[in-house]
């Protein structure tokens, strides 16, 4: 705050699903950061956080203008309220792009599917799930996001980027692929001392990534273990969208470049 004049009060993020944590840690520091959640075909926010009404883990409440409902509601293990596809529909609501053939996600009674998973608390906050395509649906009907997970692993020094997904339907566990941080483990003077004792390299690395695969489980609320038995180090970092989205699509199909350990 001091390095950007004394002044920085509060933020705004409004590209992807952001971390309840992140706005309570930047709180300590007297930083609001105001969490939005919008899509281009309905003019930018849907809802919103205000700056003296921000509920940390949540899009804020629906704007006014706006109608809104959740399809093909259910109930999904460990969300306390019924989860549903949001449906948004108002004067904001485009009905197609200029040039472009009218938006296949609107309805014939105007309502724009936005094909995330959401629902709503008692007190009119929206909760965004994910967008349904991009989550991973569980044995046991939950719903898993991979992004999330994501960042979970990455909050470790030692991990650069990852990917966590099922490589097989038949897996009771989720997979995690990992590129590592290597120039802070490098780094780490307890690297080279363990190195010097004569534990190898890979020992010493994988040791830092399960501890961080660790981390990672004991904050999540997911049914499935990330696994440890084998950990994937990626051979570069991922490729994300200008919003730092991970290519998931893309990502998947050079999977086969990892290497166990």
């Amino acid at each position: 705050r001091n390095k950007l004049g004394g002044y920085f009060s509060y933020g705004i993020s409004s590209s992807m699903k952001l971390d309840g944590s992140i706005v309570e840690i930047f709180g300590k520091l007297g930083i609001t950061v105001i969490d939005i959640y919008g899509a281009t075909e309905c003019c930018g926010i849907i809802s919103r956080n205000r700056l003296n009404e921000v509920n940390p883990g949540s899009c804020g409440r629906i704007i006014s203008i706006l109608d809104y409902r959740l399809h093909d509601q259910r109930k999904i293990p460990g969300v306390e309220k019924e989860v549903g596809i949001l449906e948004v529909k108002g004067p904001t609501t485009l009905h197609s792009y200029l040039g472009k053939e009218k938006n296949s996600s609107l309805g014939e009674d105007g309502y724009f599917n936005t094909g995330d998973l959401c629902w709503v608390d008692d007190k009119d906050y929206l909760h965004l799930l994910g967008r349904k395509k991009e989550l991973l649906r569980w044995d046991d009907g939950s719903y898993i996001d991979p992004q999330h997970l994501s960042n979970l692993l990455v909050r470790s020094i030692c991990v650069k980027d990852a990917l966590v997904t099922r490589l097989d339907p038949k897996d009771d566990f989720l997979s995690v692929y990992i590129y590592p941080d290597y120039k802070r483990i490098h780094k780490d003077p307890t690297w080279k001392k363990e190195i010097d004792t004569g534990i190898s390299e890979q020992l010493a690395l994988r040791s830092r990534l399960e501890q961080a695969i660790n981390y990672a489980q004991s904050i999540t609320n997911i049914t499935p273990q990330l696994s440890k038995d084998k950990i994937y180090l990626l051979p570069k970092a991922l490729e994300r969208t200008p919003t730092h989205k991970i290519k998931f699509i893309f990502e998947l199909q050079r999977l086969h470049l990892a290497q166990a350990i």
